[in-house]
């Protein structure tokens, strides 16, 4: 087992009367940050007891996503062919 020591602190101790400074702390905030805070978010970021309801009375069609990836299938598989025709009436 590996035991980590700190090393000691050297610090001198603290002048009387001194006046204690702030750490030169970089801000990690990305640039900009303050400048691009939307005002219509900021009520529902402070308060998330007050959500969009999810909960809507809309048909949903469970196989939607696949009638559009079969649709996208025939619509590339059409244009495939159109443009291996091209390329046949060309050569």
């Amino acid at each position: 087992m590996v035991r980590l020591i700190d090393p000691p602190l050297n610090a001198a101790p603290p002048a009387p009367g001194a006046v204690a400074t702030p750490s030169a702390v970089q801000d990690r905030r990305r640039p900009g940050r303050a400048e691009d805070v939307s005002s219509a978010l900021l009520p529902l970021l402070r308060d998330p007891v007050q959500c969009v309801d999810t909960d809507l009375d809309i048909d949903t069609d469970p196989l939607a996503p696949a009638r559009g990836v079969v649709f996208g299938l025939l619509l590339s598989v059409l244009v495939w062919a159109l443009v291996g025709l091209g390329v046949w009436l060309i050569l």
